[in-house]
């Protein structure tokens, strides 16, 4: 269990990491590319299409995952299952 439970903190921390990351690179590009338009409000505009970009990207993968969750996760399983059904039921003893 410590074993489980150190690997979930570990990966939570990597998570956390990789997150705080992702965010300060975000953050850099917005104001250089602002830097690069010039302007002294630039910045307001490129966060606002960076935020633009990232909202449709998780609407994307929002759309995607509901998508591959439809797909039924256990097919054989299930189908294994009613074979094993038909099976007993063909085998069953009726009472006298």
């Amino acid at each position: 269990m410590n074993q489980i439970a150190g690997f979930l903190l570990l990966f939570a921390l990597a998570a956390a990491i990789g997150l705080v990351g992702y965010l300060l690179i975000c953050l850099a590009a917005v104001f250089g590319i602002a830097r690069w338009f010039g302007g002294d409000n630039a910045w307001i505009f490129v966060s606002l299409s960076a935020g633009a970009i990232h909202v449709a990207l998780g609407y994307l993968v929002v759309r995607a995952a509901r998508g591959w969750l439809k797909k039924p996760m256990f097919k054989s399983t299930l189908e294994e299952f009613r074979k094993d059904e038909a099976w007993l039921k063909s085998n069953v003893k009726k009472p006298l």
